[in-house]
């Protein structure tokens, strides 16, 4: 996910912005298709050319360079094979500070999902190790996924100070262009989404789910949805 808004080169815990670029997000490259009997998957989509994750039946988590605010609609594809139907959005808000974001669905597009991903109320830690999802709407017909480990954490002055963590995939993958927004589940919790890469997209920062969770759950009480922290 080459970020068209921010790039990072990062030594093994330091992070350094080192200017900016333009954002779009390509899948998880080397990882793997996930099972069809992965309940996480199931809540994982496409969204603007990049990867979001329905959280309640009306609204999917994402990254905030993805999109401009406000009531600008976009098609959804769900499905881990791109055959689970369109849909609509109504409107984008921004986090207070990093780099995520909440799609709110249209009155007639809501989700209904058996389940919805449990976050994570606590940030992650160095060493702790989850699974990421990202889509490439290009080349990929199947959702990827790959194993990640936490490096350490940084604040990201971009992002009003917004909350981030690094992690190296550990299983020969690297990010690309279209895993912007793609979530990283810690412990099957949903704990990141994807932000920005450096040059070989193997350090993949992400915005840190639990920073923002206060103002998540009052985004999604304004439409009668529960945020599952």
């Amino acid at each position: 996910m080459r970020l068209k808004k921010i790039a990072f080169l990062l030594s093994a815990i330091a992070v350094a912005v080192t200017g900016a670029v333009a954002p779009q997000a390509n899948a998880v490259r080397g990882g793997h298709d996930v099972s069809p009997d992965d309940k996480k998957a199931q809540n994982i989509v496409i969204i603007g050319g990049c990867t979001g994750t329905v959280i309640s039946p009306h609204w999917v988590l994402a990254a905030k360079h993805c999109f401009r605010e406000g009531k600008h609609p976009m098609p959804i594809t769900a499905g881990i094979d791109k055959k689970g139907g369109r849909k609509g959005s109504q409107e984008t808000f921004y986090a207070p500070s990093g780099d995520i974001s909440l799609v709110r669905m249209s009155m007639y597009s809501a989700f209904d999902f058996a389940s919805y991903p449990q976050l994570a109320s606590e940030s992650p830690q160095a060493g702790q190790t989850g699974t990421f999802y990202g889509w490439d709407n290009r080349a990929h017909n199947y959702l990827q996924q790959s194993t990640a480990e936490v490096q350490g954490s940084y604040q990201d002055g971009s992002y009003s100070n917004g909350k981030m963590f690094v992690v190296h995939h550990q299983d020969g993958a690297y990010s690309k262009p279209g895993d912007s927004g793609g979530p990283l589940f810690i412990d099957g919790k949903l704990a990141g989404v994807a932000s920005a890469i450096s040059g070989n997209g193997v350090p993949l920062n992400l915005a840190d789910i639990a920073a923002q969770k206060e103002w998540i759950a009052e985004k999604l009480a304004t439409t009668g949805d529960t945020a599952n922290f």
